[in-house]
């Protein structure tokens, strides 16, 4: 192989790799603290969501624990819903390139997000929830859906789908499957 060639494959190595590092995040791994793994009272108090032993890859790499959803029909029903209200039908996009990823229950109300092979805009973003600042590395919020309808993390707490306690556990969640996003959590 000749130095060019050589030169070429490195230097596609590195913008593959710095390609897969914009896309995960790349922060350390974390855990969802804040609740125990029955679903029970979080260590804080707060009502802790229904949760097993699943895994779910967070949206900067790390893994928490998120809970098993044993219904192919759930996660169909989250697609569609996805599909409804971003209209994706229309940029080629069908509810089969669709993943969803469970981040924890609530008396009937899933947290989730929703990946596709589109992109999501990288600018890091936030949403306030009852005193909560939740941030984002990309435009990819956490959602929640509940009986067909597919609502922000700002909608479900304002129409009353989550309480205060659900969206505080849910701050937990997010803050540590994040935790490069809250500087006093990244030196730890």
């Amino acid at each position: 192989m000749t130095k060019m060639k050589r030169f070429r494959a490195c230097v596609l190595l590195v913008l593959a790799a710095a390609l897969l590092c914009g896309l995960c995040g790349c922060a350390s791994s974390g855990t969802s603290g804040g609740t125990d793994s029955t679903g029970g009272t979080s260590t804080d108090g707060t009502a802790a969501p229904q949760e097993t032993e699943a895994t779910l890859a967070s949206m900067d790499g790390t893994v928490s624990d998120a809970p098993e959803v044993e219904s192919s029909d759930l996660d169909a029903q989250i697609k569609a819903a996805f599909q409804e209200k971003y209209d994706i039908t229309d940029r080629g996009v069908s509810t089969d390139d669709l993943t969803v990823l469970y981040v924890a229950e609530y008396d009937g109300a899933y947290a989730v997000y929703v990946n596709g092979w589109f992109e999501y805009n990288q600018a890091i973003c936030s949403d306030t929830i009852n005193g909560l600042e939740f941030w984002y590395a990309t435009s990819q919020k956490m959602l929640i859906y509940q009986d067909g309808t597919l609502y922000s993390l700002t909608a479900a707490f304002d129409q009353g789908v989550l309480d205060a306690d659900a969206v505080a556990s849910l701050y937990e969640i997010h803050r540590q499957s994040h935790s490069s996003l809250y500087p006093e959590l990244a030196d730890k």
